[in-house]
Protein backbone atom coordinates (compact mmCIF):
# COMPACT_ATOMS: atom_id res chain seq x y z
CA UNK A 1 0.00 0.00 0.00
CA UNK A 2 1.21 3.74 -1.30
CA UNK A 3 0.02 6.74 0.05
CA UNK A 4 -3.00 8.37 -1.67
CA UNK A 5 -3.13 12.20 -2.02
CA UNK A 6 -6.29 13.85 -2.82
CA UNK A 7 -5.88 17.96 -4.30
CA UNK A 8 -8.35 20.26 -2.52
CA UNK A 9 -8.17 23.45 -4.70
CA UNK A 10 -11.03 24.82 -3.12
CA UNK A 11 -9.95 25.24 0.32
CA UNK A 12 -5.91 24.92 -0.97
CA UNK A 13 -5.31 21.94 1.10
CA UNK A 14 -3.57 18.12 0.54
CA UNK A 15 -4.97 15.40 2.26
CA UNK A 16 -2.54 12.67 2.51
CA UNK A 17 -3.99 9.09 3.12
CA UNK A 18 -1.29 6.89 5.04
CA UNK A 19 -1.54 3.00 5.03
CA UNK A 20 -0.91 2.49 8.51
CA UNK A 21 -0.94 -1.38 9.01
CA UNK A 22 2.85 -2.35 6.70
CA UNK A 23 4.94 -2.69 9.20
CA UNK A 24 7.64 -3.48 6.74
CA UNK A 25 6.96 -0.59 4.00
CA UNK A 26 8.09 2.98 3.46
CA UNK A 27 5.46 4.08 5.85
CA UNK A 28 5.10 2.52 9.16
CA UNK A 29 3.81 3.09 12.64
CA UNK A 30 6.55 3.51 15.18
CA UNK A 31 6.63 3.78 19.05
CA UNK A 32 9.01 5.64 21.03
CA UNK A 33 9.80 4.19 24.76
CA UNK A 34 11.73 5.98 27.10
CA UNK A 35 13.61 3.84 29.72
CA UNK A 36 14.20 4.39 33.20
CA UNK A 37 18.13 4.95 32.12
CA UNK A 38 17.01 8.10 29.36
CA UNK A 39 17.33 6.23 26.71
CA UNK A 40 15.50 6.13 23.64
CA UNK A 41 13.93 2.98 22.02
CA UNK A 42 12.37 2.74 18.92
CA UNK A 43 10.39 0.17 17.93
CA UNK A 44 8.13 -0.81 14.53
CA UNK A 45 4.57 -2.22 15.60
CA UNK A 46 2.02 -4.29 13.52
CA UNK A 47 -0.30 -2.30 15.55
CA UNK A 48 -1.35 0.48 18.53
CA UNK A 49 -2.43 -1.55 21.36
CA UNK A 50 -3.19 0.67 23.79
CA UNK A 51 -4.63 3.65 22.05
CA UNK A 52 -5.94 5.72 25.13
CA UNK A 53 -4.53 9.76 25.17
CA UNK A 54 -1.31 9.58 27.29
CA UNK A 55 0.48 13.16 28.34
CA UNK A 56 3.33 11.57 26.60
CA UNK A 57 3.25 10.98 22.95
CA UNK A 58 4.66 6.93 22.44
CA UNK A 59 3.31 6.58 18.80
CA UNK A 60 4.05 8.28 15.05
CA UNK A 61 4.09 7.34 11.50
CA UNK A 62 7.66 6.73 10.16
CA UNK A 63 6.99 8.17 6.82
CA UNK A 64 9.93 8.15 4.31
CA UNK A 65 9.30 10.46 1.84
CA UNK A 66 10.91 10.28 -1.40
CA UNK A 67 11.32 13.16 -4.54
CA UNK A 68 10.90 11.05 -7.25
CA UNK A 69 8.74 8.29 -8.55
CA UNK A 70 9.27 4.21 -8.88
CA UNK A 71 6.65 2.58 -10.07
CA UNK A 72 6.45 -0.35 -7.58
CA UNK A 73 6.62 2.15 -4.69
CA UNK A 74 3.56 5.25 -5.83
CA UNK A 75 0.50 5.90 -6.56
CA UNK A 76 -0.50 7.78 -9.39
CA UNK A 77 -1.58 10.71 -7.32
CA UNK A 78 0.92 11.23 -5.78
CA UNK A 79 3.25 11.44 -9.10
CA UNK A 80 3.10 14.88 -10.99
CA UNK A 81 2.83 13.27 -14.44
CA UNK A 82 3.76 16.56 -16.40
CA UNK A 83 6.73 17.10 -13.77
CA UNK A 84 10.03 15.58 -15.72
CA UNK A 85 13.28 16.34 -15.09
CA UNK A 86 16.70 14.16 -16.59
CA UNK A 87 18.92 13.12 -13.79
CA UNK A 88 21.97 10.76 -14.31
CA UNK A 89 19.54 8.08 -13.84
CA UNK A 90 17.82 9.08 -16.85
CA UNK A 91 14.22 10.72 -16.61
CA UNK A 92 12.25 10.70 -13.37
CA UNK A 93 8.61 12.14 -12.61
CA UNK A 94 8.36 14.20 -9.58
CA UNK A 95 6.22 12.48 -6.76
CA UNK A 96 5.48 13.00 -2.93
CA UNK A 97 7.47 15.92 -1.94
CA UNK A 98 7.82 17.13 -5.67
CA UNK A 99 4.13 17.42 -5.50
CA UNK A 100 4.20 19.68 -2.14
CA UNK A 101 6.21 21.80 -3.37
CA UNK A 102 4.52 22.60 -6.92
CA UNK A 103 1.08 22.89 -5.07
CA UNK A 104 2.86 24.97 -1.98
CA UNK A 105 4.25 27.52 -4.42
CA UNK A 106 0.96 27.49 -6.12
CA UNK A 107 -1.33 28.21 -3.79
CA UNK A 108 1.66 30.72 -2.19
CA UNK A 109 2.32 29.00 0.96
CA UNK A 110 6.06 28.81 -0.50
CA UNK A 111 7.12 31.99 -2.38
CA UNK A 112 9.33 32.30 -5.35
CA UNK A 113 11.91 33.54 -3.14
CA UNK A 114 11.92 31.04 -0.93
CA UNK A 115 12.50 28.58 -3.69
CA UNK A 116 15.60 31.03 -5.13
CA UNK A 117 16.96 30.50 -1.47
CA UNK A 118 16.09 26.66 -1.01
CA UNK A 119 18.23 26.70 -4.53
CA UNK A 120 21.08 28.81 -3.33
CA UNK A 121 20.93 26.79 0.02
CA UNK A 122 21.68 23.82 -1.58
CA UNK A 123 24.43 24.96 -3.91
CA UNK A 124 26.48 26.13 -0.63
CA UNK A 125 26.22 22.68 0.86
CA UNK A 126 27.99 21.86 -2.58
CA UNK A 127 30.76 24.32 -2.50
CA UNK A 128 31.15 23.10 1.36
CA UNK A 129 30.53 19.56 1.10
CA UNK A 130 28.85 19.86 4.48
CA UNK A 131 26.46 16.97 4.06
CA UNK A 132 25.09 14.80 6.77
CA UNK A 133 26.64 11.57 5.13
CA UNK A 134 30.26 12.75 5.39
CA UNK A 135 29.18 13.82 9.06
CA UNK A 136 27.97 9.67 10.00
CA UNK A 137 31.35 8.46 8.50
CA UNK A 138 32.97 9.77 11.33
CA UNK A 139 30.21 8.45 13.70
CA UNK A 140 30.83 4.38 14.11
CA UNK A 141 28.48 2.20 15.13
CA UNK A 142 28.24 2.07 19.10
CA UNK A 143 28.62 -1.58 19.72
CA UNK A 144 27.64 -2.11 23.56
CA UNK A 145 28.95 -5.41 25.51
CA UNK A 146 26.30 -6.72 27.90
CA UNK A 147 27.61 -9.35 30.07
CA UNK A 148 23.96 -11.36 29.21
CA UNK A 149 24.79 -14.74 27.68
CA UNK A 150 22.25 -17.33 27.43
CA UNK A 151 23.05 -20.73 27.82
CA UNK A 152 25.19 -21.47 24.82
CA UNK A 153 27.69 -18.53 25.81
CA UNK A 154 26.00 -16.07 22.66
CA UNK A 155 26.62 -12.11 24.46
CA UNK A 156 24.10 -9.89 23.95
CA UNK A 157 25.76 -6.60 21.98
CA UNK A 158 23.73 -3.74 21.02
CA UNK A 159 24.20 -1.62 18.58
CA UNK A 160 23.29 2.73 17.94
CA UNK A 161 23.26 4.79 14.83
CA UNK A 162 24.08 8.38 14.54
CA UNK A 163 20.56 10.26 12.99
CA UNK A 164 20.16 14.10 13.07
CA UNK A 165 16.50 15.12 14.01
CA UNK A 166 14.42 18.74 13.43
CA UNK A 167 11.96 18.55 16.48
CA UNK A 168 8.43 20.75 15.42
CA UNK A 169 6.60 19.32 18.35
CA UNK A 170 3.15 19.94 17.68
CA UNK A 171 2.20 17.80 14.65
CA UNK A 172 6.23 16.38 13.36
CA UNK A 173 9.59 16.14 13.21
CA UNK A 174 12.20 15.45 10.65
CA UNK A 175 14.65 12.72 10.64
CA UNK A 176 18.24 11.79 8.53
CA UNK A 177 19.02 8.51 9.64
CA UNK A 178 22.40 6.49 8.55
CA UNK A 179 21.32 2.96 7.42
CA UNK A 180 22.78 0.29 5.91
CA UNK A 181 22.53 -0.11 2.18
CA UNK A 182 19.79 -2.08 0.90
CA UNK A 183 21.49 -3.81 -2.06
CA UNK A 184 25.70 -2.54 -1.89
CA UNK A 185 28.03 -2.36 0.55
CA UNK A 186 28.47 0.69 3.09
CA UNK A 187 26.01 3.03 4.38
CA UNK A 188 23.53 5.52 3.04
CA UNK A 189 21.72 8.48 4.41
CA UNK A 190 17.43 8.34 5.08
CA UNK A 191 15.12 11.08 5.22
CA UNK A 192 12.01 10.45 7.11
CA UNK A 193 8.96 12.80 7.62
CA UNK A 194 7.99 11.87 10.90
CA UNK A 195 3.69 12.78 12.30
CA UNK A 196 2.80 12.20 15.75
CA UNK A 197 -0.28 10.23 15.84
CA UNK A 198 -2.72 12.31 17.37
CA UNK A 199 -2.33 14.49 14.11
CA UNK A 200 -3.91 11.88 12.16
CA UNK A 201 -7.41 10.60 12.24
CA UNK A 202 -9.65 7.99 10.53
CA UNK A 203 -11.18 8.94 7.28
CA UNK A 204 -14.29 10.11 8.93
CA UNK A 205 -11.76 12.73 10.54
CA UNK A 206 -12.00 10.99 14.07
CA UNK A 207 -9.13 10.42 16.40
CA UNK A 208 -7.27 7.37 16.04
CA UNK A 209 -5.81 7.85 19.34
CA UNK A 210 -8.10 7.55 22.25
CA UNK A 211 -10.56 5.83 20.41
CA UNK A 212 -11.62 2.16 22.15
CA UNK A 213 -10.72 -0.05 19.20
CA UNK A 214 -7.33 -1.01 17.95
CA UNK A 215 -6.13 -0.03 13.99
CA UNK A 216 -7.90 -2.47 11.61
CA UNK A 217 -6.18 -4.38 8.83
CA UNK A 218 -5.46 -2.41 5.77
CA UNK A 219 -6.76 0.66 7.51
CA UNK A 220 -5.43 4.50 6.39
CA UNK A 221 -4.65 7.27 8.33
CA UNK A 222 -5.38 11.02 7.30
CA UNK A 223 -3.17 14.40 7.74
CA UNK A 224 -3.80 17.44 5.97
CA UNK A 225 -0.91 19.53 4.34
CA UNK A 226 -2.29 22.86 4.74
CA UNK A 227 -0.67 26.51 4.38
CA UNK A 228 1.26 25.58 8.37
CA UNK A 229 2.59 22.83 6.78
CA UNK A 230 5.16 25.17 4.64
CA UNK A 231 7.98 24.92 7.09
CA UNK A 232 7.87 21.17 7.03
CA UNK A 233 8.12 20.99 3.38
CA UNK A 234 10.63 23.21 3.39
CA UNK A 235 12.68 21.34 6.12
CA UNK A 236 12.26 18.30 4.09
CA UNK A 237 13.64 19.42 0.97
CA UNK A 238 16.86 21.12 2.86
CA UNK A 239 17.17 17.90 4.47
CA UNK A 240 18.06 15.88 1.34
CA UNK A 241 19.93 19.34 0.18
CA UNK A 242 22.41 17.92 3.17
CA UNK A 243 21.99 14.50 3.11
CA UNK A 244 24.47 13.17 0.45
CA UNK A 245 26.26 14.72 -2.51
CA UNK A 246 23.22 12.48 -4.67
CA UNK A 247 20.17 13.58 -3.28
CA UNK A 248 21.44 17.33 -3.22
CA UNK A 249 21.82 16.90 -6.91
CA UNK A 250 18.20 15.44 -7.44
CA UNK A 251 16.61 18.39 -5.25
CA UNK A 252 18.35 20.82 -7.11
CA UNK A 253 17.44 19.76 -10.17
CA UNK A 254 13.88 19.41 -9.12
CA UNK A 255 14.10 23.19 -7.53
CA UNK A 256 15.47 24.30 -10.60
CA UNK A 257 12.68 22.45 -12.75
CA UNK A 258 10.08 23.97 -10.69
CA UNK A 259 10.89 27.27 -10.96
CA UNK A 260 9.05 27.25 -14.18
CA UNK A 261 5.87 25.56 -13.10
Amino acid sequence: MSVVFEIDEDNKQIIALLPLTNPTGYIRIKEMLYTKEGKIVITPIQKIVNTVLEKERRYYVEWQISYFFEESKHHSSAVLEFLEVKTNKGERKGAELALLLFYALKWGWITQETLESLIDFCKQCQKKGCYFLSLFEKEAYRDEVKTTTDNEGFVLHIQRYPSFVWKHTDSFFIEVARQHRQKAVGFQPMVYFNIWMDKITDLKRNPIIGRSETIKSKERGLFIFNKDSSIAIEKRSKAFCKASPTHNEDITILLEKLKGC
